[in-house]
């Protein structure tokens, strides 16, 4: 695995994708929309991700993990700049939805990757600096997205648009194949096995006290961090 060539990207992906996020409130603001869409777009987009996430890591496993990435890159470029020309909140949603499929598409790819080609003695120190990277990197993101807008609003949204579709691009040429199953799946069977109400059902097979007890604080935590951001956002 080219580990550096990899967490590089990984690292450019995850600074572009937090562009927007500070002048997302000034654009709805711009636009004169509701408040509540803010936390409407962010819903719609986590719900993108969590349909489509099974999805995607089946078709990591029929083709290669890099090109699920390189799509999840440029996806999401183009759901951003429907995003940034989507001055009515149909398009603004319709672009979240976008920006949550492709999301799942690279952070599935990006962690089969690793879990591919990962040595079994240094998978998980590889899982551990990815998600490192990942935070410290949005952190970043944010941080120069708020620095673009101070300039102009949509001037973080183009950057972004630009990097996240050259990041897809040095994706699929960079990084080397980690499997391909030659078994050519039916769709309507893919989509079926990709039912994500299907794999929680499958969590009963290891649900016990312990895990139970470990996902209810997991959802208290997070649902108490995005009441939190979401609000602090148009605080600001």
């Amino acid at each position: 695995m080219k580990k550096k060539t990899l967490f590089f990207l990984v690292a450019l992906f995850n600074l572009a994708a937090n562009y927007a996020h500070p002048v997302t409130p000034t654009y709805f603001k711009m636009l004169h929309l509701d408040n509540s869409v803010f936390g409407t777009a962010f819903a719609v987009m986590s719900f993108g991700i969590f349909i489509t996430s099974p999805f995607w890591s089946k078709i990591a496993g029929l083709v290669n993990s890099k090109s699920v990435i390189a799509i999840g890159c440029i996806g999401y470029a183009i759901a951003q700049f429907l995003f940034a020309v989507g001055h009515t909140t149909s398009l603004i949603l319709i672009g979240r939805l976008l920006a949550g499929l492709a999301c799942g598409a690279f952070f599935v790819g990006v962690l089969n990757y690793i879990v591919n080609l990962s040595s079994e003695t240094n998978r998980g120190a590889n899982l551990t600096l990815n998600a490192t990277i990942q935070t410290v990197a949005s952190a970043l993101g944010y941080f120069v997205g708020g620095i673009l807008g101070a300039y102009n609003v949509y001037l973080s949204f183009a950057v972004q648009v630009i990097q996240l579709t050259l990041v897809g691009i040095l994706f699929y040429l960079l990084l080397e194949k980690d499997s391909q199953n030659t078994d050519r799946l039916q769709l309507s069977l893919i989509l079926k096995e990709s039912n994500p109400l299907k794999r929680l059902e499958d969590g009963r097979l290891f649900m016990n006290k312990a895990f139970a007890l470990l996902f209810s604080v997991s959802i208290l935590l997070y649902l108490g961090y995005t009441a939190f951001d979401q609000s602090f956002n148009y605080y600001l």
